[in-house]
């Protein structure tokens, strides 16, 4: 048995998880989220990261170092998504954070992203031998996996992600916007046998936001699983909310209150584009991937 810690440097958040793993189990013994948005800068200040988000960056890790002292950590993973792989000053990032913390942070690709994602999926899920659409909205990307039988029909990652979205101030403005980012998923969907898609997954912290204001929105219960028809009442109602009333009555945190404004459309619009009526969300995420890539 020992003590792993895994962080996810995402788009919009970074996640870490301290977890006591042996071969074939594992107890989640801490758990800590920042709104880093490195996002913010890469999408709309050039693609570099500002020497004020360094510093910031640099902090979170320092921060975290105690937390694994205290937890007897004996191994790091660093992995880092849409922001940090697009960022032009990346490299400057990662090494003061090796400099000043020992952590390497490994930049991974879309195709890798969704690989561990549906790792931690499969782990958790039956798919009973279905069709399944396996869909991650994060803060920089988007990434569709297509699975039958436990087998992998084809995976896609593209750069349709919620803080890229957030400069559009108009609803109608971002609407066209990711109508037209979705051009390249549609291409994506003619080139896999997409027909008789029978189970679909969400995953990422937008999607399961989403679960919860199934309850506070719409009154229904079952957070774990939300219809098309459902994200349409959502995003119709919450995307008429300022942001301020998002924060006050849908009790969200800011750095969630304005990204789920795109990422309902988005979900809306996949489903509607796949003729899927119903999407599952389990509780899992990259983290989860990472650890049971430890485990093995």
């Amino acid at each position: 048995m020992k003590n792993v810690a895994v962080i996810d440097i995402g788009s919009n958040a970074l996640r870490a998880t301290i977890a006591s793993i042996t071969n074939s189990k594992r107890k989640i013994l801490f758990e800590y989220r920042y709104p880093l948005r490195l996002g913010a800068d890469v999408f709309h200040r050039k693609g570099r990261i500002s020497s004020k988000k360094l510093t910031e960056t640099e902090n979170v890790f320092i921060e975290l170092l105690h937390y694994f002292s205290g937890y007897k950590v004996t191994e790091v993973v660093a992995y880092a998504t849409s922001a940090m792989r697009s960022a032009k000053n990346s490299k400057k990032l990662i090494e003061n954070i090796l400099k000043s913390t020992g952590i390497e942070i490994v930049p991974i690709n879309g195709k890798i992203e969704a690989e561990l994602i549906y790792k931690a999926v499969r782990a958790e899920v039956n798919f009973n031998g279905k069709k399944t659409l396996l869909v991650d909205i994060g803060g920089g990307s988007t990434e569709i996996t297509l699975i039958k039988n436990k087998k992998v029909l084809g995976s896609f990652s593209f750069n349709l992600g919620t803080v890229r979205l957030l400069h559009f101030k108009n609803i109608n403005a971002m609407e066209k916007e990711i109508e037209k980012q979705l051009k390249p998923i549609k291409q994506f969907l003619k080139r896999v046998p997409t027909q008789g898609i029978q189970f679909s997954i969400g995953t990422g912290g937008n999607l399961r936001r989403m679960g919860k204001l199934k309850k506070i929105v719409l009154d229904k219960n079952n957070i774990n699983f939300f219809s098309q028809k459902d994200i349409e009442h959502i995003y119709y109602i919450i995307s008429r909310y300022s942001l301020q009333r998002r924060i006050d009555e849908l009790d969200m945190r800011p750095d969630r209150a304005d990204v789920i404004v795109p990422a309902s459309y988005i979900v809306f619009r996949l489903m509607q584009e796949l003729n899927i009526q119903k999407m599952f969300v389990p509780d899992i995420g990259l983290k989860d991937g990472i650890l049971l890539k430890l485990q093995e």
